[in-house]
């Protein structure tokens, strides 16, 4: 769960620190509902770890939130694996 905000100041620390379970080859869900805010360069990391994701076949999800859903309503086409809730996501794997 990532929560507090997301800036071009956090977004590759935070970016690196999700990359580190990624390489347990497991699924994965990002629960971003907490988040309190979400700048571009969060978004772009997040679509850089979607194409990771994608491209390893593994399993992802990111459970959206308040701060995500304005970007994701201007970027319609983003392909983000999202779903409402960690249960949810839970039920997908």
């Amino acid at each position: 769960r990532v929560d507090g905000g997301v800036d071009a100041s956090n977004a590759g620390h935070i970016a690196a620190e999700i990359r580190r379970f990624t390489k347990a080859q497991a699924p994965l869900i990002i629960d971003l509902s907490r988040l309190e805010f979400l700048g571009i360069e969060g978004f772009q990391q997040l679509l850089a770890l979607n194409h990771q994701h994608r491209a390893a076949g593994l399993y992802c999800n990111i459970v959206t939130g308040a701060a995500v859903r304005p970007l994701t309503r201007v970027v319609t086409d983003h392909g983000l694996p999202l779903v409402k809730s960690v249960p949810e996501a839970l039920q997908l794997i």
